[in-house]
């Protein structure tokens, strides 16, 4: 899932590049390289984009397209940005009760903020998102996998990139 698009931008960068646009490119350039060697490796992973182009799709929308290729693991680039002009690294964040530090629970509320904005359609009366219901439903039986799979994946990226292990 490439996060933002559309009218979401995300952060910002000093040149201008918008996180919307450098988190297509990095889902497209995973997304190639998982079908080359899901395909060539026996089909053992398949990957699939939630949105190809700089185009918004709600948070729901974007877990219904996940649905609906069975997918096991959904993953949502995000590149966040920091007042720290400094800071560099990478973390990998995971869908748990609470955050696990306060920096945690800040960044998740800024990436977490367009919900709200979808929240003024969930609010018309008779409205029942089925879909809400059974993401908080499922979403705790694939909470410990969900931290599991993070925390491989945060300390092989950062070494293998060479980068920062921010959590």
């Amino acid at each position: 899932d490439p996060g933002h698009g559309g009218w979401d931008s995300g952060a910002k960068g000093p040149t201008g590049y918008m996180e919307k646009q450098a988190t297509l490119d990095i889902s497209r350039t995973l997304n190639r390289l998982l079908t080359r060697w899901g395909g060539g490796g026996g089909g053992k992973v398949k990957s699939f984009l939630t949105r190809r182009g700089d185009y918004y799709l709600p948070l729901a929308e974007r877990t219904t397209i996940a649905n609906q290729y069975r997918a096991d693991i959904f993953v949502s680039i995000h590149i966040n940005s920091n007042n720290n002009r400094g800071a560099n690294g990478t973390q990998t964040f995971f869908s748990s009760e609470k955050a696990s530090s306060k920096e945690a629970a800040r960044v998740a509320s800024r990436e977490n903020a367009v919900a709200r904005e979808e929240g003024v359609f969930r609010a018309r009366p008779g409205f029942v998102d089925i879909e809400d219901i059974l993401f908080r439903f499922e979403r705790k039986l694939y909470w410990s996998d969900s931290e599991r799979l993070a925390s491989r994946f945060q300390r092989g990226t950062g070494g293998a990139l060479g980068l920062k292990n921010r959590g």
